[in-house]
């Protein structure tokens, strides 16, 4: 008699069943350049580099960085005899530098004075000494890390406690902390110094989260505007960032003592009242006081249900402050994509934020890569390959623009060769190609969002929508409706990218985990069920989403990105229990 897997670990299975499944495209992409390495399971013994894999049909094949889909086959037998560090250790001050020492254990960890879990460190990129210079990023922690009644703290090299605010995203089991967004305050830095802080725990505070914070109308009175402009045939439409705080019914992302940040959308429109059917706007705006804010800009052509969905092509205008910040003419926004860029109002902090790679390895939430060093040489040439692409709205970037190419890619694996190579390093360079492919992710026709919830569209509230069969496939019993999508002729919905399942790259996972953006969390969400309903809902017994009738590959590409999303995506969102429900069905399916 099988035994049930536990539901907290189902996730991480699921990783690893989408290893087993995956098979080899043929052809091949260069990794001469890339040092040997291998990619094994979320929580399973590192393979040292040069070790001999053995693939499904019983060849050898030597694993390399590259995370080509042969290289996944062998790591279901790795993870079946998994061991796990576990424990403290001490180390000098010197050591936790950077990277902590290959095998080191996951924490807390004594060396320096006290006890603490991670460092973080952190490089000032201005030309001049900053004062008090805020900073956000997403940390991972492992499961009891961080128990259900104590805060995650921030402290100096010297001991010194630093102001930070959690806001916690997502909980363990246990309720122990798995993901938050934490924001701190760096007292003082230098033009490229390097400073190390350290997150340790304790009781909860005031300054971690427990405030309610501030409210938009204080950073409105102190002068904040924002908004977007699209001319589509001399008629401009519009939406406003600042209007739209006005008006109210934001949602709040994060809220306490030193930073808030609220989401807002809305329908462009015409100054006349004239909704544009297709085109929206959404921006997060993040608020350090009333002098410093971020803009996330998002414009979006996705709506799932609505009317003679297709490309349109318009002049784009962004405007912070009052002043033009971002312009493109002629601009052709493909059917189901969007786009989005960031700008600041007020003083930009110039801090780059590095993670410690061994940690997040050791939390389970990322593959178990080896700790190995990547050469210069090979940074600098993914960076100078991302600067060479066509990496703006609507572009590909370095992905494979048609998914249906076969073979050995950097795009392919649990993660991207770019993102392996920027966990790996921590090179602000490579940040850049990881967040910034995740941007490039929304160019694809893969974008499907509920005009009436305003998310992702979900098989829980249309179990018989998909992109495969006709529309008497889609009718409902239940409702007795039909879940089709309206038709997109090819005459007004071509596009030079393509998506599927059997090549999809694992774009907005990572990129999510270490910075805590709401973009890269919705971009997860929509792969994730773009891949739930890729399939004829005959083949996949409706709203179970059963990923059985797939490709193999496309069955292991699927559960690695709805894994992720069941994974991380944060406990208040409801998406989360749809996620939880497919990713549960398949598992049972399968086992």
């Amino acid at each position: 008699m099988s035994t049930p897997l536990n539901t907290s670990l189902r996730p991480m299975f699921a990783t690893v069943l989408c290893a087993t499944l995956v098979a080899c495209g043929g052809g091949n992409d260069d990794t001469s350049s890339l040092p040997p390495a291998s990619v094994v399971t979320m929580g399973g013994p590192a393979i040292t580099g040069g070790a001999t894999n053995i693939d499904p049909k019983g060849a050898t094949a030597t694993a390399t960085a590259s995370s080509t889909e042969q290289a996944t086959a062998a790591t279901a037998e790795q993870a079946s005899t998994a061991s796990t560090v576990q424990g403290g250790a001490t180390l000098s001050a010197g050591a936790v530098v950077g990277l902590l020492p290959t095998g080191a254990a996951p924490g807390p960890i004594t060396g320096v004075g006290f006890t603490y879990i991670t460092p973080v460190q952190l490089t000032s990129t201005a030309t001049a000494p900053q004062v008090n210079t805020p900073f956000t990023f997403g940390q991972v922690f492992s499961q009891g890390h961080v128990k259900s009644t104590e805060s995650v703290l921030a402290r100096t090299a010297a001991g010194a406690a630093i102001p930070v605010q959690v806001d916690v995203k997502a909980r363990h089991a246990d309720g122990s902390v798995r993901h938050a967004v934490i924001t701190a305050v760096l007292p003082t830095s230098m033009p490229k110094q390097t400073q190390t802080i350290y997150l340790t725990k304790g009781t909860a505070t005031a300054a971690t989260g427990t405030t309610t914070g501030m409210a938009p109308s204080q950073l409105l009175n102190a002068g904040f505007t924002s908004s977007f402009n699209a001319t589509i045939d001399g008629k401009v439409y519009s939406a406003s960032a600042d209007g739209l705080l006005k008006a109210g019914g934001q949602t709040s992302w994060l809220a306490g003592p030193l930073v808030n940040e609220w989401l807002v959308s809305a329908p462009l429109k015409t100054a006349s009242g004239e909704v544009h059917p297709h085109l929206s706007a959404r921006f997060a705006i993040r608020a350090y006081g009333t002098s410093t804010a971020r803009v996330d800009v998002t414009i979006e052509n996705t709506w799932a249900f609505e009317a003679a969905p297709q490309n349109f092509t318009y002049d784009a205008q962004v405007l912070v402050g009052g002043k033009p910040v971002y312009t493109k003419a002629g601009l052709t926004h493909y059917h189901h994509a969007r786009w989005r860029e960031t700008f600041w109002w007020g003083n930009a902090p110039q801090l780059d934020v590095r993670h410690n790679a061994a940690y997040l390895i050791a939390t389970k939430a990322l593959p178990n890569y080896e700790l190995l060093t990547i050469k210069e040489a090979t940074l600098d040439s993914m960076s100078k390959r991302w600067l060479a692409s066509k990496n703006g709205p609507m572009e590909s970037g370095i992905a494979e623009p048609y998914m249906m190419t076969t073979g050995g890619r950097i795009d392919l694996g649990l993660l991207p060769r770019w993102n392996a190579m920027y966990l790996l390093s921590m090179d602000p360079r490579l940040k850049t190609v990881a967040l910034g492919m995740s941007e490039q992710a929304g160019s694809w026709s893969a974008h499907y969002r509920n005009k009436i919830s305003g998310r992702p569209v979900t098989l829980a509230e249309y179990p018989y929508m998909t992109r495969l069969g006709n529309p008497n496939d889609t009718y409902n019993p239940a409702t007795k409706l039909k879940e089709v999508f309206p038709d997109c002729p090819t005459t007004k919905c071509t596009s030079p990218l393509a998506a599927d399942t059997s090549h999809q790259p694992a774009f907005a996972y990572l990129p999510y985990v270490v910075t805590g953006d709401y973009y890269h969390l919705e971009e997860l969400q929509f792969w994730a069920n773009f891949s739930t309903f890729s399939s004829n809902p005959g083949y996949r017994d409706a709203g179970k989403g059963l990923f059985k009738s797939d490709q193999v590959r496309g069955q292991g590409w699927s559960l690695r990105t709805l894994a992720q999303a069941a994974y991380i995506t944060p406990d208040a969102d409801p998406q989360k229990a749809n996620f939880n429900t497919i990713l549960n069905h398949n598992i049972d399916w399968y086992h």
